[in-house]
């Protein structure tokens, strides 16, 4: 097996189905969060950046995060116990 990178992120997700409106209205209030100058402050100290994806990159993300942990689980022949 290849070496890999392990990164950590937070995502906000919310039941599938919901009104594009109230999508775009969530999106737009958490983005202003971590883009704020309080929250950019606080995370260098914890190695941690703000970025704000929008839905649509954060579906590619967790798509891509997704399949890459099945095949590293999948050749490493992880199971659960």
């Amino acid at each position: 097996m290849e070496p890999f990178e392990v990164e950590q992120w937070y995502a906000v997700f919310a039941l599938a189905g919901p009104p594009g409106v109230i999508v775009a209205r969530l999106h737009k209030e958490f983005a202003a969060a971590v883009k704020s100058s309080e929250t950019v402050a606080q995370l260098p100290a914890s190695g941690s950046e703000a970025f704000g994806n929008s839905p649509t990159e954060l579906s590619a993300l967790t798509r891509t995060e997704t399949d890459r942990w099945r095949r590293i689980i999948r050749e490493a022949s992880i199971k659960v116990e």
